[in-house]
C-alpha cells in the first residue's frame, strides 16, 4: 500500500486541494482513503497536508512520478510517496533539486493508513 502525500496547503487552498484529488483519479483511479492532516489541529488557519492511500500500488511499481512531478512543480506543492511495507519514501520537492529523492526509515508515524 501507497500513501500519496501532498504538502502544504493553506485554509483557502481548497480549489488547488480538489485538482490533486482529481489529478490522482485521472492517473490513478480513486483513493481508498482522503485524509487531511493540519500541521496544528487547535489552529484553524493551520496548513494541512492531503493524504491519498492505494492499497494496489507499492513504491516500485508506481509508475507515475513523472507526472507527480509535473504537477507539484506547476502548483508549488511537495508530494511524497510512502510505501507501508517497505516503509520507504519518495520525495519531491518543488523548490529543491530536480529529482526524487528516496528515503529509507520508518516514516509510518507520519502516514495514515
Amino acid at each position: 500500500m501507497i500513501t500519496i502525500d501532498f504538502n502544504s496547503f493553506s485554509p483557502e487552498d481548497d480549489d488547488l486541494k480538489e485538482s490533486c484529488i482529481e489529478f490522482t483519479q485521472n492517473i490513478l483511479d480513486n483513493s481508498e482513503k482522503v485524509t487531511i492532516k493540519k500541521e496544528d489541529e487547535n489552529d484553524p488557519e493551520s496548513s494541512y497536508s492531503l493524504f491519498l492511500n492505494y492499497s494496489n500500488h507499492t513504491l516500485n511499481d508506481f509508475s507515475f512520478y513523472d507526472e507527480l512531478m509535473d504537477f507539484s512543480r506547476e502548483n508549488d506543492l511537495y508530494v511524497v510517496v510512502y510505501d507501508h511495507n517497505t516503509k520507504k519514501r519518495k520525495g519531491y520537492w518543488y523548490d529543491e533539486e530536480e529529482e526524487w529523492i528516496e528515503q529509507e526509515r520508518d516514516f509510518s508515524n507520519l502516514y495514515p493508513k
